[in-house]
């Protein structure tokens, strides 16, 4: 590779390695969704924080009828919150969210921490795309 074609590369570095991390998330879009629905199931937002226990014993009974658990809060009931929920990537990053009517009313009473990933998945998910673009970078500059 000649000097100047290595200085091509490098100044079309940040707009390639932009790339890479763009497509590298577009790949992750079910597993970040499911990540996120994870923590919600487990009764958790994104911070970590326990939703907690539910107070109402009507919505106790409601809850047994269809089959569903009610130890902790989960933020499903009949499944569309989740079901409807979306991952947009851009070159500004990632945006989580649900097409669900009960979305506005859920962020409001819950916060919009219902949205995004734990510490320990955003590690998981850094470390896969830290080797998409370990591996992507090796063979740019050959």
């Amino acid at each position: 590779m000649t000097e100047k074609q290595l200085n091509g590369k490098i100044s079309a570095l940040p707009q390639h390695i932009q790339a890479v991390v763009t497509r590298s998330l577009n790949k992750r879009k079910k597993q970040i969704l499911d990540l996120n629905k994870g923590q919600l199931l487990a009764g958790e937002d994104s911070m970590g924080k326990e939703f907690g226990d539910y107070k109402s014993a009507s919505w106790v009974r409601k809850r047994k009828k269809k089959g569903l658990q009610t130890g902790y809060i989960d933020l499903k009931f009949d499944g569309n919150f989740q079901k409807n929920m979306f991952v947009d990537i851009s070159g500004a990053g990632i945006k989580i969210g649900s097409k669900d009517d009960k979305t506005e009313q859920l962020v409001h009473h819950w916060g919009d921490d219902i949205f995004g990933l734990s510490q320990e998945n955003l590690d998981a998910l850094t470390e896969e795309i830290a080797t998409d673009l370990a591996n992507d970078l090796k063979t740019y500059f050959t």
